[in-house]
């Protein structure tokens, strides 16, 4: 680690002696507009995205519509180092598992903290079920790489999605918005703000989201996919006196998938009588374990299996309490209080073959109550954040497998009421000084423990914690007002917990912790035109929670502390303006892993590492034509590239995630005077075959389940401003 951190400061300091002359040069007259600058809150205050020494991607909605974002699953096609799972084993269609850097939640269910938090205006979101939240009425949002745990109430090991909604304010508007497309696509939504007095306002967003599905079954003829979502939010700002704000918001969201999407290859057999299909064997199944496929004539858009037994619905209530206090010009506090209700029921028939052989079922209920206290202030050269958290969670569902025999009747079952528990208590800081005017050091701490606890069937309850001590710091030089460099290093923990099985046993895991290494460079050049923002990074990660399914008894994941791995690789974001009206964009990541000791028996250090792609790209390119009426339209092209990665960390030899290519592209005409826009999109414009996740859910029964990707789209909207 010491070698890997001198590497990357010799590097950087390097690099950053060439970029000062070269942003020397550059001051003098120039064509094109120049870059809008862009305003973080990653350090918990307002900064210019070139001088945070974070490495943060941060997106407007303007930006998000502009390169077709509906919701958090496209941020994988435009940040670097992101990449996502789409769930079906035991969670729904309605959730996804997201990494950052190697580093995500490698447990396919509920009751687990993930490595990738995500924040809905800062407050914490448990769990993994529906949390494919859709980008309405956002002021935008920020994916934070890694380790985040000295100016956040949760930590996360491996970064954080900052999801930030619009807040009311004194202007009397709002928006009405419809949307239809391919498939059935059929989308209202709308936005009133209202103020009350000079004192009071109210915002209040609505959404009707609807799809039909579009992989058909060739069972009954009919489709798996179709997907219906609802969405209010209510929001209340109260300013009772000047220096003071509270905000006040309730978010009722119901997100329902019929049928998923998946295909599931055989393993080194050709499927017998249990599988009868008009083409003899199921598509792209595997030949031998070293990837020989033989290709039928199927298409991914006809499915196998009794799909109409699998379902998910998720419904959430968000409610959370803000008191923002200004004591004074350099010291604001701030109490934040919130609790989030989540209740998932999933069936999944995930055996692939025509009968429902085997049935995955669950009634999950996830509530959680967090409170904390902040204070956020500058004096002179000082900056800081300190902040003390209290977190409690509480899941309990029913979750198990349903077994057939080949006459249609029951089987046998395996069903548990389960019960979990975590709490979190812990203090942080963040503390900065400017020495120089130049240079500044960043220390952080995070202090707290971790309390996790599990039961069956009403059972005696077991429990264990652990202690947190997580440092932070970094170095940041403003070379020039156009050129910054940072370097710094960070720990990261994610607690353990309890595995619950089928039987009823309870099998512990112990936490994980990594510590990350990272160098940067912010560059803005060319009179504002050039955008340059390259970072590397090393992490080395231990005591890895890696999941694996027992090959006897009914299909469960259980996780386990597998050993010891290192990842490095470096990501760049890049931004020209060239011509008035034009912008081009670029995101590049690189990243490569190894186990470096394993202590488990199913993997060794030669396994790949799930959920790492060597390489992504993202290329995005938009220009806005200004009109002789006034009038605007805007026209945006993007393309993104995944190299093959592996999809679980079980059997991973075998869930090889093939690369792809996306291209997506939006045209929008502005009106000038009238508030209204139409637009004319399309997704997947080249019809890629792609997978967004895979895991062997019946071991030895040769079958894997895959994830398909969305076909093309197309669709148009109207938007009315007033």
């Amino acid at each position: 680690m010491r070698r890997a951190i001198s590497t990357i400061a010799i590097g950087l300091t390097c690099v950053s002696g060439q970029a000062l002359a070269q942003a020397d040069q550059s001051r003098g007259a120039s064509t094109g507009d120049s870059i809008d600058e862009i305003i973080v809150t990653a350090q918990r205050r307002e900064q210019n995205l070139q001088t945070t020494p974070v490495a943060v991607t941060a997106l407007s909605a303007e930006q998000l519509a502009g390169r077709g974002v509906g919701d958090l699953s496209g941020l994988v096609n435009v940040v670097p180092s992101l990449s996502m799972s789409a769930q079906t084993a035991s969670q729904g269609g309605n959730a996804a598992s997201f990494a950052i850097r190697g580093l995500g939640q490698q447990r396919d269910g509920n009751g687990t903290q993930p490595a990738v938090a995500i924040y809905i205006d800062d407050f914490y979101y448990p769990t993994i079920a529906g949390n494919l939240l859709a980008a309405l009425d956002v002021s935008g949002i920020e994916v934070l790489r890694g380790p985040q745990g000295t100016l956040f109430g949760r930590n996360a090991v491996g970064g954080a999605i900052r999801y930030q909604t619009r807040k009311p304010d004194d202007q009397f508007g709002g928006t009405v918005a419809g949307t239809i497309g391919s498939y059935g696509r059929a989308d209202l939504t709308g936005v009133i703000n209202v103020p009350l007095g000079e004192k009071l306002a109210v915002r209040v967003t609505g959404a009707r989201l609807e799809r039909d599905g579009w992989q058909r079954r060739i069972i009954d003829n009919d489709r798996n996919g179709a997907m219906s979502d609802r969405l209010l939010r209510g929001q209340v700002r109260f300013r009772p006196v000047d220096d003071v704000t509270v905000d006040l918001s309730h978010e009722y969201t119901k997100s329902r998938l019929d049928g998923y999407t998946v295909y599931i290859p055989t393993i080194g057999v050709t499927p017998g009588p249990l599988v009868p299909t008009a083409f003899g064997r199921l598509y792209n199944f595997y030949a031998d374990p070293d990837y020989t496929q033989a290709y039928a004539s199927v298409s991914p858009k006809l499915a196998y299996g009794a799909s109409p037994l699998s379902s998910d619905e998720s419904r959430a209530h968000n409610t959370h309490l803000v008191v923002a206090a200004d004591i004074s010009d350099g010291l604001q506090l701030k109490l934040l209080s919130g609790r989030t209700i989540i209740r998932n029921i999933y069936a999944n028939d995930a055996d692939g073959t025509p009968l429902p052989v085997l049935l995955a079922i669950g009634d999950n209920r996830i509530a959680n109550w967090s409170h904390e206290l902040q204070a956020i202030g500058k004096s002179g050269a000082l900056n800081y954040t300190i902040g003390v958290y209290h977190y409690i969670e509480k899941f309990s569902g029913h979750a198990g497998f349903v077994s057939y025999n080949l006459a249609g009747a029951i089987g046998s079952t395996a069903v548990n009421l389960n019960q979990r528990g975590s709490q979190s208590d812990s203090v942080y800081a963040n503390i900065s000084y400017d020495l120089s005017g130049r240079l500044t050091v960043t220390g952080g701490l995070r202090i707290g423990r971790e309390e996790a606890s599990a039961a069956v069937n009403n059972g005696v309850e077991s429990n264990k914690h652990w202690s947190q001590f997580l440092p932070m710091l970094r170095a940041q030089m403003q070379w020039t007002p156009d050129v910054m460099s940072y370097i710094g290093i960070s720990k990261g923990f994610r607690a353990g917990g309890y595995n619950i099985l089928p039987t009823g046993a309870l099998i512990p895991f112990g936490p994980e912790t990594v510590w990350t290494g990272e160098a940067g460079m912010r560059l803005q050049t060319l009179n504002n035109r050039l955008r340059f923002n390259p970072t590397i990074f090393y992490t080395d990660y231990d005591n890895i929670q890696l999941q694996r399914i027992p090959a006897v008894g009914p299909p469960a994941p259980i996780l386990e502390n597998a050993g010891k791995a290192h990842i490095y690789g470096a990501e760049l974001e890049t931004q020209l303006n060239p011509l008035p009206g034009l912008s081009l964009t670029a995101a590049v990541s690189y990243l490569k892993a190894a186990y470096d000791k394993v202590n488990t028996t199913f993997i060794t250090t030669a396994t790949p590492l799930p959920r790492v792609p060597k390489w992504k790209v993202s290329l995005g390119t938009a220009y806005k034509l200004k009109l002789a009426n006034g009038s605007s339209v805007d026209f945006n092209a993007d393309y993104s590239y995944t190299a093959a990665q592996w999809g679980s960390d079980v059997d991973s030899n075998r869930l090889l995630l093939p690369s792809y290519s996306l291209v997506n592209g939006r045209i929008t005409y502005h009106h000038k005077d009238s508030g209204w826009s139409i637009a004319g999109f399309v997704t997947n414009l080249t019809k890629e075959v792609y997978f967004n996740g895979a895991l062997n859910f019946i071991p030895n029964a040769g079958n894997l389940t895959y994830n398909v990707g969305r076909p093309r789209e197309f669709g148009v909207e109207m938007k009315v401003q007033f």
